[in-house]
């Protein structure tokens, strides 16, 4: 009895990261075998790691493209002001309004079982101002951990470009419908493996000497330059404009994987 009540008092003495595992570590499989591994502890704490020297970091308000070079230095981007400058070439090469993304489900009765979670299927329908551009088989769960890690998808794609939007509309629609978090989209990802476990509080922060990378703004000698060149550039634009929206035909398949290439 005693040993006992030692070990409760124990427990109860730990500070409550040391009592639960609070990271939820998962990877994905693309179609092309790529593969991607998510991290996430909260909707402010999310790391994704597409190669052994890159990943996408979202912590401390901020969310950078982090990268190491062939002599082991780390290198940080703020996404957040290429963002800010893309907008501004978006409208040097005539890029128009944002289209508006709608996402329907379809439920079809069937259920998946995927890296050790139950699924029910569904058949997502994406619009663009008000047309079908896209239909897709989709695998959502609504267990804890998936509804967790999909948080952590959207907390990602809602900082990103535009180019995330139709995917971050499907998974918010997803949430609140209460239809859960994704396990497969189609046949271009699938969830392969999942974890829970601590991570150290270093893992969401940047590494030691990582040197910031300066985005410029374009020079007043560059924006006269362009304010020449402005018709060539709205027809490439054009050109550009139509080819983004023969992406996004595409549906999210691809949206996901655009959003960290």
């Amino acid at each position: 009895m005693r040993k006992v009540l030692l070990l409760l008092c124990l427990i109860m003495t730990l500070p409550a990261y040391a009592q639960a595992a609070s990271d939820i570590i998962a990877t994905y499989k693309y179609s092309d075998g790529s593969m991607v591994t998510l991290c996430t502890r909260d909707s402010k704490h999310v790391r994704m790691d597409t190669s052994p020297t890159s990943y996408m970091l979202l912590s401390q308000g901020k969310i950078y493209s982090v990268n190491r070079d062939d002599d082991g230095t780390w290198h940080a981007m703020d996404m957040d002001k290429m963002k800010s400058m893309g907008s501004g070439f978006t409208s040097m090469f005539g890029g128009g309004d944002t289209p508006e993304y709608d996402v329907r489900y379809e439920k079809t009765g069937k259920t998946e079982k995927i890296a050790g979670y139950n699924g029910n299927i569904y058949t997502a329908v994406v619009f663009e101002d008000g047309k079908i551009v896209s239909r897709d088989e989709i695998v959502l769960s609504s267990h804890s951990n998936i509804k967790k890690l999909t948080e952590g998808w959207i907390a990602v794609a809602s900082r990103m470009t535009n180019m995330g939007s139709s995917f971050e509309d499907c998974t918010s629609e997803a949430k609140k419908m209460g239809y859960g978090g994704m396990l497969r989209y189609g046949d271009s990802m699938r969830l392969t493996n999942l974890k829970i476990k601590n991570l150290n509080a270093s893992y969401y922060k940047l590494p030691d000497g990582t040197q910031q990378v300066q985005v410029q703004q374009p020079t007043q000698q560059q924006t006269s330059d362009n304010t020449g060149i402005s018709n060539d550039a709205k027809e490439i634009g054009q050109d550009a404009k139509q080819a983004t929206k023969d992406e996004v035909k595409e549906g999210v398949r691809n949206m996901i994987s655009d959003i960290f290439n």
